[in-house]
Formats: structure tokens, C-alpha cells, sequence
């Protein structure tokens, strides 16, 4: 794949808002080769980025035992299908195999390698056809920021939980008298600076268990393991508000690099986390700021699948009256307005790339 890859496949909306030009791929859970999208890069942005770091980052998501190759592959678009795709293996190598090279643009997906365990056959699950596919990617899924979490009706059970003790307030401002990322403040008194959660007691479970799904039913004793000081960090009002809103996460697996999602410049923020800031962390911080930084993947780069932007009840409506669900009805005309539309005009590119399928299968005959 060049660097003037173009996508065949529509990019979703967070896609085009993000930039993305490197594009992650799922297998399918069911017999078929239906892909989707799990995730992408803007390369761009991440010029720091290695083959390895993306694939650590893939690996924060996934079990530790679950090892695999990001190789390379064809997306074509399904005629049959509205804005579905199947894939077409290439030759080309995998990314692993030059971990400290700057991965190019194009489209991805994780197969089984040496060091992955044996897959789990059964009739109804891809791996009976596939066993080269890998789930890697399947986790990878989207996620609001932090501030919208925090901003939702709903109320936890335990949110009393997430209100600081003042006790640990005072523990966190003794540790150091600047900012926990920048090591600066702006007006010089301590004060003006922000003690806040790194993750929020109450998201624990959302933040901790590999964010495979969200539950209101974390326990009190769960939440409390969250109340710690190490959970905490004094910022910046600026600074405590992009972090909320993961505009920006600390790798601590990648010597404390902050790698921000969007354009901070008034923010001014070091590659780094400067190394006297660094000896104010707990060291059992870097678990939670582990937490936070996979909550910015969700939010960054997770998910973006363009099936997303649609509601299907409403696609598989417009098709019917348009007589693409194949039940015996005819076409509209082509003057009916309803091909105007945004689905409408999809549903005619579907239509058009159907026949122009059929029509070359009849001429095989």
C-alpha cells in the first residue's frame, strides 16, 4: 500500500473528522466475510507512532495470550449490500515485521500468528472457515469522553463516591506544588491549581475491564479501590479540562509520552511528562493513568464503523420502499424522490453496483 492510498470504502463520520488514513479492521463473528471497522490513525497527527507502540496500544484492549500479525488487505465494497464490505487477502507483509517503522497508510486486519493459542472451532463462529482470523480488533470499540460520562442524567447508585475527601486532597497538593503534567501553573499559587480524579471512582469498572462492556453494577468495595490518592493528580484548570474531555492521555508505556488527540496549542503541553513531575506520581498511578489513556484510544480512534452514522431500522425501511430487499417488489422509478436522499442515494449506488455484478456474472456464462 502507497502513501496515496485512497479508501474504496465511505468513511463515517468521526473517520472524516479525525483524518484517518490507516483503517482497522474486524472479521466478521459470523460465517461470512463482512467486515468492520474497529478503529483508525491518523498517521499524520502521530509521527512518533512504530509499528509496535500501535500494536501495544491494540493489545491494551485484548488479552495478554492473545498475540497477533496486522497485515495488510483489500476492501471491496459487497454489491449486494448496504455499506458492507468483505475483504481480499494481499501478499504484502505484515506490519510486525518492521515493529520500529512508521506504519503506512491503508487498510488493516489482525490474523492469528505463531505465538497465538488455538483457535475455538465451532460451526457457528467464523474461526470453523477462518482459523487464521484474529479477534484482536473486536474490543476496539468507541466510547463518550469522560466529561460526557460525567455529565450523563443518570446517577450512580454510589456517586457520592466520586466527591474527593478532603483528606486525600490535601495528600495530593503536598506531593507537589505545580502541575502534575506540565510542571507549570500560571498564576504561581498552588491554589489556582485543580485536584482531580484520573478516572472517576464510579467509571471503574468501564475504565478497568478491558472496556469490553459498561455496567451500572460495580460493588461499593470495587468503587473504593478507586478512592485512593494515587488516583489523583493536580493540574491545571486548562489542562484538567482537556483531560477530561481526552483531548490528551499520558503512555506511560512509552516513557510518560502525552499524545494529544486534537490541536492544544494554547495548552502548550511537553512531549513528555518532565521528569521532576514524574517523581511526584505514585508509582501505582501508572495503572490508572494506563486507564485513562485507554479511555482516550476509545474515544480517538475506537469504533468509526459508518454504519454507526445510520439507523438501520431506517435503512432497511428505505429499502423496502425502494424494492431492494429482494421480496418480489419492483424498483421505483428513478424520479422518485426518496433516491434523493442521503440513504436513497447510497441505496442507488448499491442497486447500480448489484446488476453491473450480475450483468458481469451472466456474461461468464
Amino acid at each position: 500500500m502507497a502513501s496515496d492510498y485512497q479508501p474504496v470504502h465511505r468513511l463515517s463520520k468521526k473517520a472524516r473528522k479525525n483524518g484517518w488514513n490507516l483503517f482497522l479492521w474486524g472479521h466478521s463473528a459470523t460465517a461470512g466475510t463482512c467486515m468492520r471497522l474497529h478503529g483508525g490513525i491518523n498517521l499524520g497527527r502521530f509521527h512518533f507512532l512504530t509499528t509496535a507502540s500501535l500494536c501495544r496500544w491494540i493489545g491494551l484492549f485484548s488479552s495478554p495470550t492473545d498475540t497477533f500479525d496486522l497485515r495488510p488487505i483489500n476492501v471491496v465494497p459487497d454489491p449486494g449490500g448496504f455499506l458492507a464490505y468483505f475483504e481480499q487477502k494481499t501478499n504484502l507483509p505484515a506490519l510486525n515485521d518492521k515493529p520500529f517503522e512508521h506504519p503506512i497508510p491503508g487498510d488493516y486486519a489482525a490474523f492469528r500468528n505463531a505465538q497465538s493459542p488455538p483457535p475455538v472451532l465451532s460451526p457457528w463462529c467464523y474461526n470453523a472457515d477462518h482459523p487464521e482470523w484474529s479477534r484482536a480488533l473486536v474490543p476496539l470499540k468507541g466510547a463518550p469522553t469522560m466529561q460526557k460520562m460525567n455529565e450523563s442524567e443518570f446517577k450512580h447508585a454510589h456517586a457520592h463516591l466520586d466527591v474527593m475527601p478532603d483528606y486525600m486532597e490535601d495528600l495530593v497538593r503536598k506531593r507537589s506544588h505545580s502541575c502534575s503534567i506540565t510542571g507549570r501553573h500560571d498564576s504561581g499559587v498552588s491554589q489556582t491549581l485543580s485536584v482531580v480524579w484520573i478516572v472517576h471512582p464510579t467509571h471503574c469498572r468501564f475504565a478497568s475491564d478491558f472496556f469490553s462492556s459498561y455496567s451500572w453494577t460495580e460493588t461499593e468495595d470495587e468503587i473504593k479501590t478507586f478512592v485512593v490518592p494515587e488516583n489523583a493528580i493536580l493540574l491545571r484548570p486548562d489542562v484538567a479540562g482537556a483531560f477530561r474531555e481526552n483531548a490528551f492521555g499520558i503512555d506511560v508505556d512509552d516513557n510518560y509520552r502525552i499524545v494529544q488527540f486534537i490541536d492544544l496549542p494554547a495548552l502548550e503541553l511537553p512531549s513528555h511528562v518532565p521528569e521532576a513531575q514524574k517523581a511526584h506520581l505514585e508509582p501505582s498511578a501508572d495503572k490508572f493513568l494506563r486507564f485513562h489513556f485507554m479511555w482516550c484510544l476509545r474515544v480517538n480512534i475506537c469504533g468509526g464503523h459508518v454504519m454507526d452514522d445510520f439507523d438501520r431500522g431506517e435503512v432497511l425501511g428505505m429499502m423496502e420502499e425502494l424494492g431492494l430487499t429482494g421480496s418480489g417488489s419492483e424498483m421505483a422509478p428513478v424520479t422518485d424522490p426518496r433516491w434523493k436522499t442521503e440513504i436513497g442515494k447510497i441505496c442507488w449506488e448499491m442497486a447500480m453496483n448489484s446488476r453491473f455484478a450480475s450483468d458481469k456474472e451472466k456474461d461468464k456464462c
